[in-house]
Formats: C-alpha cells, structure tokens, sequence
C-alpha cells in the first residue's frame, strides 16, 4: 500500500495529529496496521523538526510491528504517487 494524506493548518501540531492522521489513512485505505510490512518515511528536504518527528513516528511503528523502516527522498516518492495516479 503506498498512500499519502496531507493535512493544512495555521499551526505546527504534526507532532500531535501525524499519529491520529495514520490511523484515519489506515481505516479509509482497509488496511489493519498487522498487515504491513513496512513504513516508508522521507529523508528531506524538510525542516529539521518534521524529519524528526516524521523518523520517530516511522521508527516507533516499526518496532511495535517488527517491520521494515525504509528511508527515501521525498521527490522519489511524488513521482511513484504520480505514475500511479497516470496509470
């Protein structure tokens, strides 16, 4: 399953909604969190801030599940969202 959710707001809470935003993308896709195998989290470009909290979250996922955590650029995965979307 590759998906994105994108959320705006005036204020920096991804901190606080990223985990909540995950579980909303879980349900909306029928994906219980036993079946994956993996997170895909982005290395950058990015403010320091949300590269931290986005490799955490990445990171604390994987070891609740004993999964893969894969590290990739964030135009690498725009481009498959895209691809995908053409075909």
């Amino acid at each position: 399953m590759v998906a994105s959710k994108s959320e705006r707001g005036d204020r920096f809470i991804h901190g606080e909604r990223l985990h909540v935003l995950i579980k909303e993308l879980l349900k909306e896709s029928s994906v219980d969190f036993d079946m994956l195998d993996g997170v895909c989290v982005g290395k950058g470009p990015g403010s320091y801030t949300g590269l931290r909290i986005g490799v955490s979250t990445a990171k604390g996922l994987c070891y609740a599940q004993v999964s893969h955590c894969i590290v990739c650029r964030r135009w690498v995965v725009l481009i498959f969202l895209v691809v995908r979307r053409l075909m």
